[in-house]
């Protein structure tokens, strides 16, 4: 029986709001920002989408489910959807923010929903120093057989017959030039589309395996399973948790990683709070060049505009210290939170896209073996036959 019915059918008829779309700029706006920091001008970034999303009318939606909310009868529903359509509010006041061309708002809004730098840039310097004075000289040779696309595709097979009996996951190749998951809590389904040029070691298909099938997908099909609806869509915060769940189990998994997961992600956000775009752009190509001495200018760049774009996403003229919405910052901050927890509380966490937040509410309706747990070991055991 599903106890949250009336809301979950609510919610699933407010209109599609693609807020990272919504967020992300235009592809002309980047190059032409790429373009003008390269020759000394401005930068500036354009966001059209969000420009023509209908604001008012997403918050009169909401504001009929909150109405429908607080006419229900169960507590448990009551409180969590309040704290999703609070966060809903904020999200749709910073797309309200980035159309209206106010940096001020938008990164004190954003500071809401994925709170201020989780370092000081000297934390993420010690962090690398540390790294490269304990770096062995000797390049390493690789010896073992790439994992190719459809080796990729196979693995993930044998993990979902595990976790996904019911078959609400399929695996297609895909163009792009990342995995990536998506997931719809309102179709019951998701696709995980792994790139047809893949070629990766054994310790990032083992990684990806653990990050991506036995923490997204399976909190997904756990939500699915579970008689709060909610948990397939996804509480409030449910980010944070979400990554930092998957990083602890990913290092659970293969802990051999040269830097913390989410290090550079960190050390950009951390840069652009304290020294701003410039200051970020020239210390992280520094760092990067220390770290890869080998890679060309070209390469390095790409990797250190990718960094830093990821976490102005909303702001319209970066710049200045301090102006950003630190989204690359959530793997940090969401390790630090898991690693925190006890193994029994981060267990109860696998019942579907919960926040630690929630949890403390669900956790006296939890019912142990109701969900499904990742496989000691499991990754492993496939990865070897390799």
């Amino acid at each position: 029986m599903i106890i949250d019915e009336r809301e979950i059918a609510a919610l699933r008829a407010l209109p599609t709001f693609p807020f990272a779309q919504l967020l992300r700029p235009s592809l002309v706006s980047v190059k032409k920002c790429k373009l003008d920091f390269k020759n000394g001008q401005p930068i500036s970034l354009s966001y059209p989408k969000a420009e023509t999303w209908d604001s008012a009318a997403y918050e009169q939606a909401l504001c009929e489910l909150e109405r429908l909310v607080e006419t229900g009868t169960n507590s448990l529903v009551k409180e969590l959807y309040r704290a999703m359509i609070v966060e809903r509010r904020i999200k749709n006041e910073l797309i309200c923010a980035v159309a209206k061309r106010d940096d001020e708002q938008a990164a004190a809004l954003g500071a809401k929903l994925y709170s201020p730098a989780a370092w000081k840039a000297q934390t993420a310097r010690k962090i690398l120093d540390d790294y490269l004075a304990t770096r062995t000289s000797e390049k390493s040779v690789r010896h073992e057989k790439r994992v190719d696309a459809e080796k990729f595709s196979e693995l993930v097979a044998e993990l979902l017959a595990v976790y996904d009996p019911e078959k609400k996951m399929r695996v297609r190749l895909s163009p792009d030039e990342r995995m990536r998951v998506t997931l719809s809590a309102k179709n019951g389904t998701g696709t995980i589309h792994v790139p047809k040029n893949l070629s990766i070691s054994r310790a990032r298909a083992q990684r990806l395996l653990a990050h991506e099938v036995e923490v997204h997908v399976l909190r997904f099909l756990n939500g699915l399973r579970s008689p709060l609806a909610l948990l397939a869509h996804g509480t409030a915060d449910v980010k944070r948790t979400e990554e930092g769940l998957a990083l602890a189990r990913q290092l659970r998994v293969r802990r051999d990683t040269a830097l913390p997961p989410g290090f550079w992600d960190s050390y950009a956000a951390a840069l652009l709070n304290e020294s701003g775009v410039i200051g970020a752009h020239e210390e992280l190509l520094r760092a990067r060049k220390r770290l890869h001495p080998e890679a060309t200018l070209g390469e390095h760049k790409k990797t250190i505009w990718s960094l830093i774009l990821r976490n102005l996403h909303g702001i319209n003229s970066p710049g200045r210290a301090g102006l950003l919405i630190a989204r690359g910052d959530v793997y940090t901050q969401g390790l630090s939170l898991v690693e925190s927890i006890d193994a029994e509380t981060r267990h109860k966490l696998y019942a579907g896209r919960m926040s630690l937040e929630a949890l403390s509410v669900i956790t006296p309706h939890l019912t142990e073996g109701a969900f499904i747990l990742p496989v000691k070991g499991l990754v492993r055991e496939i990865t070897e036959r390799l």
